[in-house]
């Protein structure tokens, strides 16, 4: 069982969505496919403002709240999920959003698990924002890539 603190948590989550928004503008370089194209802008475009929201996140949270540690089972495993799908080739529209559709889910496991975790309220709402925020974006990212594959 590892020991996280939000602030650890937090700048994992952000490193996973660096890491997926560069992974899916070196994707859409190699790509011939528009439409594929098309996607994986959207996806990096998506990746960086969910970086950029944590980050936000990072800055107006207290210290109080940054420095609170939890026992976390779920960032080791979502930390090797992350690397394992990053290794695996992804040629069509339906693995790329499948792909990013449980990274995404990981990270909910995350957030699900440290609000349940968490013994003061300002934290617990922390992760449960988080979560919500967490779980708009998947509906938005799915939405969005019927839009573009019907496209």
């Amino acid at each position: 069982m590892r020991f996280e603190r939000t602030r650890d948590v937090l700048e994992l989550a952000q490193k996973i969505h660096h890491r997926l928004s560069q992974f899916y503008a070196e994707l859409s370089v190699e790509s011939e496919k528009t439409r594929m194209q098309l996607l994986l802008d959207y996806m990096s475009r998506h990746e960086k403002h969910l970086e950029e929201v944590l980050s936000d996140y990072k800055e107006e949270a207290s210290k109080k709240v940054l420095e609170a540690w939890f026992q976390c089972t779920s960032t080791e495993k979502a930390e090797k999920h992350f690397r394992a799908l990053l290794n695996e080739p992804h040629t069509n529209i339906d693995e790329i959003v499948e792909m990013a559709i449980a990274l995404d889910d990981c990270l909910l496991g995350i957030y699900k698990e440290m609000a349940l975790r968490a013994e003061k309220e300002e934290i617990r709402d922390v992760f449960n924002n988080l979560l919500s925020m967490e779980t708009k974006e998947k509906q938005k990212l799915i939405r969005n890539a019927l839009i573009i594959e019907d496209f």
